[in-house]
C-alpha cells in the first residue's frame, strides 16, 4: 500500500493537466492540418487509408484525455488509451511504409 502526500498528489495532477492540454493541442494542430488537406483534396482525400487511421486517432486520443478535465476518470479511458497506442503504432507502420 503506497501513502501519497498531498504535494505529491498536486505534482501528479499538474503534470496530467499540463500532458492532457499538450495532446489537446497537438490535437487540435493535426486537425487543422488535416482539414486544410481535406478541403485540397476533396474525394481523394478519403481514398488513402492514412488518413482515416489519423483521423481514428485523434478521435482515440481526444476520448482519452477529456475525462481528465471533468475528473470522471473511468474504464473506458484506459480502453481508448490502448486504441490510441495501438492506433498510433499503426499510423507509424503506414508512415514508415511510404
Amino acid at each position: 500500500m503506497k501513502f501519497y502526500y498531498a504535494s505529491d498528489r498536486e505534482e501528479q495532477d499538474t503534470t496530467l493537466i499540463i500532458s492532457g492540454i499538450a495532446i489537446l493541442v497537438y490535437i487540435g494542430l493535426n486537425g487543422l492540418r488535416e482539414g486544410i488537406q481535406m478541403y485540397q483534396q476533396r474525394f481523394q482525400y478519403l481514398l488513402d487509408p492514412f488518413n482515416i487511421v489519423s483521423w481514428m486517432l485523434y478521435l482515440a486520443a481526444l476520448a482519452m484525455v477529456l475525462p481528465l478535465f471533468t475528473d470522471q476518470l473511468d474504464r473506458i479511458q484506459y480502453s481508448c488509451a490502448s486504441v490510441t497506442a495501438f492506433l498510433a503504432w499503426f499510423n507509424l507502420l503506414l508512415y514508415l511504409q511510404r
